[in-house]
């Protein structure tokens, strides 16, 4: 479980890495790819299960932990919130699928691209 928590962080890594690029031309070319792979990743069922399991792991360490190990307790939480924000930044950027679906001419998204 640890192993997956330290490689759900390392690919926050890359996704912060890809969201800073300088060139406005390739970030958005970027930032559709990003959204198409985050949308891909949110929509597997297996992304859903890890996410739940893991959040579910944790939150039991967490309670499971002596009253007097505070230290260990954090160390538990800053995990579970590691967990938290990196689900809650590809759900971000899976949202951002939308920015670049195909619209009509009155600018709403076409009915075949919802």
């Amino acid at each position: 479980m640890i192993k997956a928590i330290k490689q759900f962080i390392e690919d926050y890594k890359i996704l912060k890495k890809c969201k800073n690029i300088k060139n406005k031309t390739t970030k958005i070319k970027d930032e559709k790819l990003l959204a198409m792979y985050a949308k891909q990743l949110i929509d597997n069922p297996l992304y859903k299960h890890v996410i739940n399991e893991i959040e579910e792991d944790l939150t039991n360490m967490w309670k499971a932990t002596n009253v007097a190990d505070m230290e260990e307790r954090e160390r538990i939480y800053t995990m579970l919130r590691a967990c938290l924000k990196l689900d809650a930044r590809i759900k971000y950027y899976a949202s951002l699928i939308n920015k670049y679906a195909p619209t009509t001419k009155s600018g709403v998204q076409k009915e075949e691209d919802k």
